[in-house]
């Protein structure tokens, strides 16, 4: 995809050339408290502009990080014969902005954690000692939570250490002023931060309960309070699928033990469904949205080729990789503000099996309905759907596209396994992870009917 430096923030940067980074900061800890904020992908453009000088116009993915990581030699070495190797404080300060809003975002946000990774390496105290003095002023408990993360990227070491106790601080008195309780096992969330998941909206749940919740398909891929859809950055996706992998181990061993101690042998699937499924719900919780416009003709043909249907869930599910033109939706969303990833409207909007409709709306936006309010009108025909818009022209589609399954897997994983005496056949896996139409997550059963042609398949 073609990621974009516009014109409009390389005005707004050199503009505010004179801020310092604490006052950037006050900035993005501001934005962060809002319900709904925009202007992220900004603020991290702005603070990488700033420290690295970024040249302006379109790039491509490779070109943007070979100019960045010019811009970021030229920044840290200067020269080799002046030995000036650290990075001066204000632009080390300015690459832990620049991670910190990407780690809340998306766009760009390896760059970011790359750069501010090797930053930290010779100026990560200085940072902090500009930084800091506003961690006082983050309200946002997620921003806190992303900030943790930041601070995971740097170094070992005493700095790190002191500065990771004070953001657990930090968490906990916004958490305990706030009576935040688990929403699964009412215990408190003050007590240990560092054991909590954080949504987007800020709402927090402690990290077994999470775990639970995976394999309950429960909210799948939505807060369990407040059921927003938690459009994670792709650093703290990265994150948690390292986490997912000890999670994915305890989850295929407790289960296989559970079901291998069935009377009925012939009830009992494969090991490999028993992974593919928990791939598919690991998947379902980490999604990104994307926006596509569509219109009632080529909906009703969609709906009538079996492309999309309902699922028993109740939601409008594609059921075949979609590809479809675009009019005037915005394509990939990025974080908790939902903002365009794309500084131009993409042609075309690949939908991947089981997406899933979170929201569809009139073009000027001034009637909408999410998921919920469809399922509650019974909008299960199109023209159900698109009665309630009243409208019978370009609607604007926002989906919930889950991560590929395959994502989850690993030859490290299958080794764990076999070292806890549960043998994959690697070819099986693969084939599975690479199909999700087999198991739909949970559209068929593996012990239904309908299911025996797939089951002889993969077999």
């Amino acid at each position: 995809p073609v990621l974009a430096v516009t014109a409009d923030t390389a005005n707004e940067t050199q503009g505010e050339g004179d801020a310092t980074a604490l006052e950037d900061g006050r900035e993005l800890a501001a934005l962060l408290a809002m319900s709904r904020p925009h202007g992220l992908l900004k603020a991290r453009a702005g603070q990488l502009r700033k420290c690295g000088r970024l040249p302006q116009g379109r790039w491509r993915f490779g070109g943007l990080l070979q100019a960045f990581r010019s811009a970021f030699q030229r920044l840290c070495g200067r020269s080799a014969s002046s030995g000036k190797s650290i990075p001066a404080p204000e632009e080390a300060a300015r690459l832990l902005l620049a991670c910190w809003a990407a780690v809340c975002s998306w766009d760009q946000g390896f760059l970011a954690a790359e750069a501010w990774e090797q930053a930290a390496r010779t100026g990560f105290t200085e940072a902090l000692d500009l930084v800091m003095p506003l961690l006082e002023e983050v309200s946002s408990v997620f921003g806190l939570f992303a900030l943790l993360q930041v601070i995971e990227i740097a170094p070992e070491g005493e700095a790190q250490i002191a500065a990771r106790k004070a953001v657990v601080k930090r968490m906990q008195s916004r958490l305990r002023s706030s009576g935040a309780t688990c929403p699964v096992c009412l215990e408190e969330l003050g007590r240990e931060p560092v054991q909590l998941i954080v949504m987007p909206c800020s709402h927090a749940v402690c990290l077994p309960c999470y775990a639970s919740s995976v394999r309950a398909k429960a909210c799948a891929g939505r807060c369990l309070v407040c059921r927003k859809v938690c459009n994670w950055s792709n650093i703290i996706i990265s994150k948690l699928r390292e986490d997912f992998g000890g999670l994915m181990l305890n989850m295929v061993t407790e289960e296989a033990c559970a079901l291998g101690a069935s009377s009925n042998p012939l009830e009992t699937p494969p090991p490999e469904f028993l992974l593919a499924s928990i791939c598919a719900d690991l998947s379902e919780h980490l999604p990104y949205l994307v926006e596509v416009s569509m219109t009632p003709s080529s909906f009703s043909r969609l709906f009538k080729a079996s492309s999309i249907e309902i699922s028993p869930q109740g939601s409008w599910m594609v059921t075949e990789k979609l590809e479809l033109p675009n009019s005037c939706g915005r394509g990939n969303l990025a974080g908790p503000g939902l903002e365009a990833v794309a500084t131009a409207r993409p042609r075309s909007v690949t939908l991947p099996v089981a997406s899933t409709l979170v929201s569809i709306a009139t073009v000027d936006g001034k009637v909408s309905y999410n998921e919920f309010q469809l399922q509650d009108a019974a909008a299960f025909t199109p023209q159900n759907l698109f009665g309630l818009l009243d409208h019978g022209g370009t609607v604007v589609t926002t989906w919930k596209v889950p991560l590929p399954m395959k994502l989850f897997w690993s030859s490290k994983l299958q080794e764990n396994l076999e070292s806890e005496g549960i043998y994959l056949c690697e070819a099986m896996v693969k084939e599975l992870l690479e199909r999700p139409e087999l198991e739909i997550f949970g559209r068929l059963s593996m012990f239904d009917d309908e299911s025996d042609d797939a089951w002889s398949d993969a077999g």
